[in-house]
C-alpha cells in the first residue's frame, strides 16, 4: 500500500516533458536549438513570405525517422510523443 501511494505521488508530480510550441521557442533565446537537440528533431522552418511555421521534413523523411507532424502545435513531433488533448500539449514521453 505504501509502494502504491508512493508511486502515485511520484506520477503526480513529474515532469511530463512537454515540448514549446513554437511561438515560445522563438521568443525564448537559444530555446529553439535546445529543443531539437533535446527532442531529437531539426530546428523550426519558417515561411518568409507568411511567418508561418513549415513542417521541415518530407512524408517519407518522417516515417524514416518515426516522425509525426502536429498540425495543433505545428512542431515535428519525435518517436514515443503525442499530442495530449486533456493539457493541449506535445508531450515527449506520452505514456
Amino acid at each position: 500500500l505504501l509502494l502504491t501511494v508512493a508511486l502515485l505521488l511520484l506520477t503526480g508530480y513529474t515532469d511530463p516533458g512537454i515540448i514549446p510550441r513554437p511561438g515560445i521557442q522563438l521568443a525564448v533565446p537559444g530555446l529553439e536549438e535546445l529543443v531539437a537537440q533535446v527532442a531529437g528533431t531539426p530546428p523550426l522552418c519558417i515561411d518568409d513570405c507568411t511567418g508561418d511555421i513549415l513542417c521541415p521534413l518530407t512524408d517519407a523523411e518522417q516515417f524514416r525517422r518515426g516522425y509525426r507532424w502536429c498540425p495543433t502545435c505545428k512542431l515535428v513531433r519525435p518517436p514515443r510523443s503525442s499530442h495530449c488533448r486533456d493539457c493541449n500539449n506535445c508531450v515527449l514521453r506520452y505514456d
